[in-house]
This record gives structure tokens, sequence and C-alpha cells, in this order.
């Protein structure tokens, strides 16, 4: 092109620093920050997304359900790392198109996989036909999500990516397709669709799920600080003072 055309672009594209500039005269593909629904994953994707993710010992196993029809529905399956308080996610399911037994199936498949003879706790944005229909049809117990205040729902999420308190594993994509490219509609009033990604519905169940989580609930069994003492050495315990007691007297008689 011309100086004259260059010049022109960058009278409406403000400097060559700017996402417009580098999307029109460089047509790359930029997402604005001030557009996105969770900013903070762009400098926090690579801390975020990992090939593998050690699981604890003790953990406590959950699915979150956004559904549609026209829309996608997603499910993402997670649970909390209580000693890190670090939200784990481990894997999604994302379909077009398909009804509440097809979307059971597809949960039961998954989760036998993920987590076998374990017991789910379940939560989902349904209507109570689904809600119902999934319970007494296909025996999923699936409770509704809480949907109030969106924004601070968002907030909380933006803040724990911003901790790096997330952790999503890679074959996740849609859920990470959605953080890297998920934007406001121009009134900010609702997520963005497009062919690609949807109604951001993968994000919107992270998003449910993140709300849902219990980080204060710990998973591991009190057995395991009484019992074994020497193994899970807890500074304080009775069995612990009890067992330098004893040590400190047959210190003495020796």
């Amino acid at each position: 092109w011309t100086p004259e055309d260059e010049a022109m672009i960058l009278s409406f594209c403000g400097s060559k620093d700017s996402v417009a500039w580098r999307r029109e005269a460089g047509c790359e593909l930029v997402t604005d920050a001030e557009e996105m629904i969770v900013p903070e994953f762009l400098d926090a994707e690579e801390s975020i997304v990992v090939d593998d993710y050690p699981r604890p010992t003790h953990f406590k196993p959950h699915s979150t359900l956004d559904t549609g029809w026209l829309d996608w529905n997603a499910v993402v399956f997670h649970y909390v790392d209580f000693l890190k308080q670090t939200l784990v996610i481990e894997d999604e399911i994302v379909a077009r198109y398909k009804s509440t037994g097809e979307i059971a199936a597809a949960m039961k498949e998954k989760e036998t996989a993920l987590y076998p003879g374990l017991l789910l706790r379940r939560r989902g944005d349904l209507k109570e036909q689904a809600l119902h229909d999934l319970r007494v049809d296909h025996g999923l117990y699936v409770q509704p999500v809480e949907k109030w205040d969106r924004d601070s729902a968002i907030a909380g999420l933006r803040t724990t990516i911003q901790r790096r308190k997330l952790k999503i594993h890679r074959r996740c994509r849609h859920l990470i397709f959605q953080l890297r490219n998920g934007i406001w509609n121009k009134q900010r009033t609702e997520f963005e669709r497009s062919k690609q990604l949807g109604h951001c519905d993968a994000l919107a169940a992270l998003i449910y799920a993140h709300r849902t989580a219990n980080w204060r609930e710990n998973p591991f069994p009190e057995e395991l600080i009484f019992i074994e003492p020497d193994k899970f050495h807890v500074p304080g315990s009775n069995a612990v003072k009890r067992r330098d007691a004893l040590l400190q007297l047959v210190g003495r008689l020796n």
C-alpha cells in the first residue's frame, strides 16, 4: 500500500502498538484485553495450562454443567487441591444439539474414566425439567448452580487466575480457547456469540465451578493425623507430645 494508505489506517487505529493496528495492518488474530471476559488469562496462561497435574492423595471430584441447544452444552470436571488451595480442571465435554439422555451418557462415561469408584458432586445451569430427567431417568443428581450477581462471580475467577490458583489440563481445548478469546458484546450485557466460541459455554461452566468450589472443605480424614503421627507429623498434637515425653523418659532411664 502507499504511504497515504498507511497514514489513513493509522489515523483510525491510533498507533502501531494498538490492537486495531495489529488487526487491520498486521492481520493478526488479537483479542482486545478491554473486551475480554477474563483478561488476566493472557498473562497467566503459561502457568495455568498444564500437561499434567499430580492429584493429591485425597480430593472431592465435581462436575459443573452449562447447557443449551442452539448454544453448546459444556461440562467441566474438577476438584480443589486443598493443601495448595488450587482449583484443578481435569477434563471437559463440549457438544451441541444433544438430548438430556445423550448428555447423561457422555457424563457417565467421562466420570467412570476419570474417577472410578468415587462419588461426584454435580451442579448445573439447567431448567427444572432437565434436572428432573437427569435424576429420574438417568440416575444423575445435579444441583442447580448459584446465578446471583454474575459480575462478582467473574471477578472472583479473575482474581484466582491472577493469583495462579487455577490449573487447567491442556486437553480442555474448548475451555482454553474461550478463555483466550471470549469477549463481551458491545453493550457488555452478555458474552459475545460466534461460530467458534458458541456462547462461551465452557467458560460459563468454569465460572459456576469456581463460585461453588468448597475451598475450605478438608478431604483428609482425621484418622490420618492421629493413627500415624510419625508419618503425618502435626506439631502440638497429643500423639506427638506423648511420643516425645516417652522418649525423654527412656533417655533418663538409660
